[in-house]
């Protein structure tokens, strides 16, 4: 996996390659979604799109499905971007995901939110006039949902003792510097990605696309920002952010409705001159996945065990 999200280089060529939006003057009123097909959305993610439409009236909400989202990268930044979009491997629909939500609200503001992610309170009666982005760490302080450690990789992110920044969310004015700079980034790090030193999976996906790019990005521009320029939360709660709405059967039951967990494929996050060569190394890698899959099932046999005795 990549042991150093500082490897990316010089980051002249993305800047000239991504077009500049000017900063805006306050965030847009729009709730963003993505989905791979409008047609088939489960019947608890079509309620929660409803009541997120209900309990924010005069915000407007679109769902983009991965022919919107083509199109939208296209129109708003050229085929060259859309270019790295598409070296994401399909399979990895969470990486494709994040490239999306980044261009999204750089190019026209808002509040970007995971198909499974909801909001327990209005917009209206929680963001500040004066609000330009939003930050917050998952809620692992003491008595937190999340453990203390949850979100925190201090090899990746030294600066952030709490963790990583939550992107399950993204709110944002449209042109905030902190989105120019994550895009760049991952940019770069896909010109740079390698399966066999930066992963696969979960382990790739994070350092080019997900939470360790974004917080990375966001690091390298948040010292030299003023401090009006945003807003940290306490925890996502305290703005009505919920990661999950399936969060009463368990965190991540979602990947189990949704067919999206990340963390089985063996194919290279982004298409490069390394796959002829990792196609050769994938069988042994499989039988290793499966092998620590063995070992996690005897060390919960063997918890269990103890519990019962």
């Amino acid at each position: 996996m990549a042991r150093n999200l500082q490897s990316v280089g010089d980051l002249s060529y993305y800047d000239r390659l991504l077009p500049c939006i000017p900063l805006g003057e306050s965030i847009t009123p729009c709730i963003y979604q993505t989905c791979r097909s409008k047609t088939s959305l489960p019947e608890a993610i079509q309620e929660n799109i409803a009541r997120l439409k209900k309990s924010n009236p005069t915000w407007t909400h679109e769902l983009f499905d991965d022919c919107d989202i083509e199109r939208f990268i296209l129109e708003h930044y050229g085929e060259e971007i859309l270019g790295y979009y598409r070296r994401i491997h399909p399979v990895y629909g969470a990486a494709r995901a994040d490239f999306f939500r980044y261009l999204l609200v750089y190019a026209r503001g808002g509040i970007y939110l995971d198909i499974k992610s909801t909001l327990t309170k209005p917009l209206d009666q929680v963001l500040h006039a004066t609000d330009r982005y939003i930050l917050s760490h998952w809620d692992n302080l003491p008595g937190g949902i999340h453990p203390p450690k949850h979100g925190v990789n201090l090899k990746r992110l030294p600066t952030l003792a709490r963790g990583e920044w939550c992107q399950w969310f993204i709110v944002s004015v449209a042109g905030h510097p902190f989105l120019r700079e994550v895009i760049l980034e991952m940019l770069a790090a896909m010109d740079r990605y390698n399966p066999f030193t930066w992963g696969v999976a979960g382990h790739g996906i994070f350092p080019v696309t997900g939470p360790h790019r974004y917080s990375w990005g966001i690091e390298q521009v948040r010292p030299v920002l003023p401090a009006d320029m945003y807003r940290i939360l306490e925890r996502p709660q305290d703005l009505g952010l919920q990661y999950s709405i399936y969060e009463q059967v368990s965190l991540l039951h979602h990947r189990e409705v949704l067919g999206a967990n990340y963390d089985e494929p063996l194919e290279p996050v982004i298409a490069s001159r390394w796959d002829s060569l990792f196609a050769l190394y994938k069988p042994w890698k499989r039988v290793k996945q499966r092998y620590k899959g063995w070992k996690r099932q005897r060390r919960a046999r063997r918890a269990q065990s103890k519990k019962s005795s």
